[in-house]
Parts: structure tokens; C-alpha cells; sequence
């Protein structure tokens, strides 16, 4: 058994994921990504701190609920994503995962936490991105048409389409494309669409 209790504690100390075991609210263990995370240099520092004293004030409700949850066996694991604190007061944005164990004999909470800050820059570049595509989209001052590459029919014009085709953006902008074959003929629809699947995406 002691062998077996030693490999599960190297697993965890090497495990990729922050690891913390919190006791009666406070941190009982933690392995080195976890301390590391958390601006510490010694999972030592971490310590006997609270559970909400690691996490961001928003949180302190949902986590503290979930927690109770999760020890009364209500669920087996509450997974969230979730803002943390380092050492220095800085934010840190995290996924959780949480579940119950039984450390020393006591009901305890073991929890795991993975760094998201590169998702999260790279969720919050993608939005930029399409903000100021859809600015620049509606904003042009040249008609600017988007529709199906299989069946042409239009999804989408901004203003100065919707002015030289002399409907309001209001309107349905696939009954648009119906109404007026914006691509021509049946037989250069086709061959339009043939050569947009050569050229591939821009």
C-alpha cells in the first residue's frame, strides 16, 4: 500500500495541471505546477491558505456552493472556468475541476487547475478580429456581397450593396440574390463557382 500511495503522490507532483487538496477549507497540499501557477516558488507558501483567499471575489459564492455540493456527494465533479490569484494579487484565468476525496480520514476537496490565459487571448483576438471585419464590412463605401459557394444564393450585403441593388439591409438578403441573379446567367454561375473552388479560400 505504501508503494502504491508513493507512485499516486509522484504522478501528482509531476502531473501538467496545477493539483491542491483543500481540508476543512484550507490548502492541505499542492504539487509544484500548482505552486508554480500561482507565483510561488515553494508549494510550502501555499500552505494552510484559505480556499477564497485563491480565488477572485466574483467567484467566492459559485465555488464556495459547488464545493458544499460537491462533499455532500450531490455531484461527483463541478468543472468551471474560473479566475485565480497569484501570490502578487495578479489574475490568473483558469479551467477547474473539483471533486471529493477523503484525506487523513476527512472528507476533503482535491482540485485542478490548468492555465487558459492562451485560449482566452486567442478567444479574445478572434472577436477583435471579426469586430472590426464586420465594421469594415458594413462601413464600405463598395457593394461587398457574401453568399453560398454551392447554390450562390447571397447570406449577406452591407449598405452600399443593398443601395445599388436598391433594397434596404432589412430585407431578407437570400431573396435578394433570388430576385435579381446577381451572378448572371445559370450558366456563368456555375462557372464562377468552378473557379472559386480552383483560386480555394482567401
Amino acid at each position: 500500500v505504501r508503494e502504491s500511495e508513493d507512485r499516486y503522490r509522484t504522478l501528482v507532483d509531476l502531473s501538467p495541471s496545477g493539483v491542491f487538496v483543500f481540508c476543512e477549507g484550507r490548502v492541505v497540499y499542492v504539487n509544484h505546477r500548482g505552486a508554480l501557477l500561482l507565483g510561488a516558488t515553494d508549494p510550502q507558501e501555499l500552505l494552510g491558505r484559505s480556499m477564497l483567499d485563491l480565488l477572485h471575489s466574483d467567484y467566492h459564492r459559485d465555488v464556495r456552493d459547488n464545493a458544499q455540493r460537491v462533499l455532500a456527494g450531490n455531484v461527483s465533479v463541478h468543472s468551471a472556468e474560473r479566475t485565480y490569484l497569484r501570490k502578487d494579487g495578479t489574475s490568473i484565468p483558469v479551467q477547474m475541476e473539483i471533486a471529493g476525496i477523503v484525506w487523513n480520514g476527512t472528507p476533503a476537496l482535491i482540485v485542478l487547475i490548468s492555465d487558459v490565459t492562451e485560449r482566452k487571448q486567442a478567444e479574445e483576438a478572434l472577436r477583435a478580429s471579426e469586430e472590426r471585419f464586420a465594421k469594415a464590412f458594413k462601413t464600405s463605401p463598395h457593394p461587398i456581397f457574401i453568399s453560398e459557394l454551392e447554390t450562390g444564393q447571397l447570406v449577406e450585403v452591407n449598405d452600399a450593396a443593398s443601395q445599388l441593388l436598391g433594397h434596404h439591409t432589412e430585407k431578407n438578403a437570400g431573396q435578394i440574390g433570388s430576385a435579381l441573379e446577381v451572378w448572371g446567367p445559370a450558366e456563368e454561375q456555375v462557372r464562377l463557382r468552378e473557379r472559386l473552388k480552383q483560386a480555394g479560400p482567401v
